[in-house]
Formats: C-alpha cells, sequence, structure tokens
C-alpha cells in the first residue's frame, strides 16, 4: 500500500534532516514525503528543499501542528499515512511492520524509546527518563486515509494536544487499534520540545474535558 508520511516543522532545522533520512531508509519505501513548513525562520525550508524530487515541501503561515498535519494529509495521494514529527526518528523497518498489521487492524501504534538530545538542558533530564513507552503519538501511528477521514482533521483551534483530541474522537467510533511491541519510534528529549512548555498545559486540560464530556454523550 502506498505511503504518504507527513512531516510537520517549525524551526527545528537542527533536526530535520535526520527525520528526513529516517523515512527515506525506510525498507518498505514510502510513496512519497510531505514536509510541511509551518512558517519557520531558521531555514528548515530550506533544509527539505536540498532533497529535491525526495521530498514535497509545502509552505504556509505559521499556524501550529494541527493546521501542519492536515495540510500535509490534504496534500497526501497515498492511502495509507504515517506521520513524523521533525525531531524524532524512525527505525528503518518501522512502516514494513505497521502496514503489515493494517491488514487486522485501523490503527497501528508502536513502541517508542525516548532518547536525550545533546542540548537537553540538566532539569529537563532529571525530570525523564530514557525508557520505552506505548506509542500514543504522531510520530507512531500508521493508519489508512479512509480512516483519517472518518475522523475527520486535526482540530486547529488546539495549540497543542490535538492528536489526543484525535485519537478520542476516533476512539469513540469503535476502530480496531493494534500496539506492536517492537521499539520503532526514537523520541528526541530537548530543549525545544513543545509537549514541556509549561504555557500549553491549559491546551491538554482543554482535551481532557473533551474528552469527559464526549464519553458522558456519546
Amino acid at each position: 500500500m502506498p505511503v504518504s508520511v507527513i512531516i510537520p516543522v517549525h524551526n527545528c532545522a537542527k533536526f530535520l534532516a535526520s527525520a528526513i533520512d529516517s523515512a527515506l531508509s525506510q525498507t518498505a519505501a514510502p510513496y512519497e514525503i510531505i514536509v510541511v513548513d509551518d512558517g519557520s525562520t531558521d531555514g528548515s525550508g530550506e533544509i527539505a528543499a536540498r532533497y529535491g524530487a525526495k521530498v514535497k515541501l509545502v509552505r504556509q503561515e505559521n499556524s501550529g501542528p494541527a493546521k501542519a498535519r492536515n495540510c500535509g494529509v490534504a496534500k497526501a495521494a497515498g492511502a495509507v499515512l504515517a506521520f513524523l514529527d521533525a525531531d524524532d526518528l524512525w527505525h528503518p523497518q518501522k512502516l514494513e511492520r505497521q502496514i503489515n498489521a493494517l491488514a487486522t487492524s485501523d490503527l497501528v501504534f508502536c513502541t517508542i524509546t525516548k532518547f536525550f538530545s545533546d542540548d537537553c538542558p540538566p532539569e529537563m533530564r532529571g525530570n525523564s527518563s530514557e525508557r520505552d513507552q506505548q506509542g500514543f503519538l504522531p510520530s507512531a501511528l500508521v493508519c489508512r486515509a479512509s480512516t483519517f477521514d472518518q475522523v475527520g482533521p486535526f482540530d486547529e483551534s488546539l495549540k497543542s494536544g490535538e492528536f489526543v483530541d484525535w485519537l478520542a474522537r476516533a476512539r469513540t467510533q469503535d476502530f480496531t487499534e493494534k500496539h506492536l511491541e517492537n521499539r520503532l519510534v526514537k523520541r528526541r528529549i530537548h530543549g525545544g520540545n513543545m509537549t514541556r512548555d509549561a504555557n500549553l498545559m491549559q491546551e491538554y486540560l482543554k482535551v481532557i474535558r473533551r474528552n469527559i464530556e464526549r464519553r458522558k454523550h456519546p
């Protein structure tokens, strides 16, 4: 099945090439790699452009990760969607293993291994650990484009937590899920992780409240 890989990026020039390289190194080669430059000012778009025809570069004004991912989905031509954050890395067999698992499941996740970047502040190292976790994050998901369409786009009103919100909506539709124990994603912990920004915690609380209400009133 042809896979469209969608990489949203905002000021992540330091790590973007490594992410793209990990997508290009898959044993099951993706049909296309779409990088959506979300108004970067650090040259992230130029790094993606250096790959020429190997990468489809789309630029937009800075609007947040939800709109960047939705933009990538709108441009995607593959029957399967895979999301990769610009600071994460994929194991070479990630797509191959997950595509095989799609034969019996609608949403396929994998195990994530966290690792600290060289620029990771000491205080972040003290509050986190390099351990495996269940991969309920964008970089760990593979699904059919038709499944994504049924769930609907990411909520662009959210500055963060849009994936948690999307998955909660998917679970109200009883899609089947499979979690591979294989460690197929490396999540980079560094000083610029959006999810470490305390100012975004209100967005996560909003998503949690929505999910509670959704369960009360299906």
